[in-house]
């Protein structure tokens, strides 16, 4: 999956095993949480966000959206969490805020 940045798995110790992609389509909720790190702006990122959220799609929107107000959600036993940073990328405007977005469950 190419819209697939970073992907690991956190035992609960205090160590973290970064996985391949292979692996992380075959992550079971008890190998321990799994933490990952798309691209929103992949097709393929955006096919897996909208798939996984197809029931609730307030979410897949929230996390698929260009434009992001911050702002804290729950839902069931899960967060949806959307802030604003500011851009330290080379050449661009500190102005010019980013957007973080978390779901959490």
């Amino acid at each position: 999956m190419s819209g697939l940045i970073h992907a690991f798995v956190f035992d609960g110790k205090g160590s973290a095993t970064k996985i391949s992609i292979t692996d992380f389509q075959k992550h079971k909720t008890n190998d321990g949480v799994l933490w990952t790190h798309f691209d929103y702006s992949s097709k393929e990122a955006e096919s897996f966000i909208t798939r996984k959220f197809h029931n609730t799609s307030f979410i897949s929107d929230a996390l698929l959206n260009e434009e992001c107000r911050p702002r804290v959600t729950p839902h069931e036993n899960s967060l949806l969490l959307s802030f604003r940073g500011i851009n330290l990328h080379p050449g661009e405007s500190p102005d010019d805020m980013i957007a973080i977005r978390i779901y959490a469950d």
